[in-house]
Order: C-alpha cells, then sequence, then structure tokens
C-alpha cells in the first residue's frame, strides 16, 4: 500500500485478497483503516511490515485484535511465504461451513452456537479453511505450518496444537 488513501481506494473498487502495508512507507491512520474495513465486515488478511519503526504496544495488541498480521524486521522470503499461505488459504474455502452443531461464517470470521456467535481469529479462520477445503486428508503438522502459519522451515511450535485445542 502506498498510501493510505490509495488503500481505501483499492478496497472500495474491489476487495483485495489480502493488503500488505509498509508502514516505514506510510503508517498514519493504517490502523484505523483497518478497524474501518473490520466494521464493514471486510475479513481479508492485512500484514503490517515495518523495519525501523513499528507500533507501540497498545496499537500493536489492537492490531492482532483486528487480525493483522504484524512483521518487523522482514525479508522478502518472510513476506512472501505470507502471501502464498493467504492465498492458498483463501483459495480453499470461502463463504460459510454449515456443521451439525454450529456455523462457521469464513469471510466475516464468525462462529456461531446454540444462538451466540463469538469471532475466530485470522489464524483460526485460515485453519478451518485451510482444512474444509481438503476433507477427508491427512495434514501433516509441517503443511499447517508452511501453508496456513506461513514458515519456511521447520520450527519447533505448538501453534497447531494451541489452535485447534482452542477451537
Amino acid at each position: 500500500v502506498p498510501s493510505d488513501a490509495d488503500a481505501s481506494d483499492v478496497v472500495h473498487t474491489r476487495t483485495p485478497s489480502a493488503v500488505v502495508w509498509d508502514l516505514d512507507q506510510s503508517g498514519e491512520g493504517a490502523l484505523e483503516q483497518v478497524e474501518d474495513w473490520r466494521e464493514q465486515g471486510l475479513g481479508f488478511p492485512v500484514l503490517f511490515l515495518w523495519d525501523s519503526q513499528g507500533l507501540d504496544e497498545e496499537d500493536s495488541d489492537a492490531a492482532k485484535a483486528l487480525g493483522v498480521q504484524l512483521l518487523e524486521n522482514w525479508s522478502e522470503d518472510i513476506v512472501l511465504g505470507h502471501i502464498r499461505k493467504h492465498l492458498l488459504v483463501k483459495a480453499a474455502v470461502t463463504g460459510r461451513l454449515v456443521l451439525s452443531t454450529c456455523t462457521i461464517d469464513l469471510d466475516r470470521r464468525r462462529i456461531q452456537k446454540n444462538g451466540e456467535s463469538q469471532s475466530l481469529t485470522t489464524t483460526e479462520t485460515e485453519l478451518l479453511a485451510y482444512m474444509a477445503a481438503r476433507p477427508g486428508e491427512s495434514i501433516s503438522r509441517d503443511e499447517l505450518l508452511r501453508d496456513v502459519w506461513g514458515y519456511q522451515a521447520q520450527v519447533v511450535t505448538r501453534a497447531v496444537d494451541y489452535t485447534i485445542r482452542r477451537l
């Protein structure tokens, strides 16, 4: 995103698959713009990048609550990995998943069960979409870490377990 105005224009002319925003180039109003998009029910992935000046702790927490991926001191490979992840997940499944016990709205990142609605994190939504696109398939932890979390190399993490347990 070259500027705040450009970001708003892009989204109003077409809904993007993802938005990558370099805060070192144009960070003013970025968080407020994402808040507006989320209030409009737009759930596409947003990545904030920066090298020198990032977000303070309060803004960082607010960005995470909006589902923004934060990439500090990023490299081209890391950004491409995240973009690849988001495009794979977006291509997987969109819309609603209706299960016997609940309804999941992947576009709005919401789950409804017994008349109560709860928001899902971006990662939870991406994990559900990824798995729903592969019914009956066994999916390895490494595949999930690569395609949903965007990790390029083998890592030791319990992120998959934590996210599945929360769901």
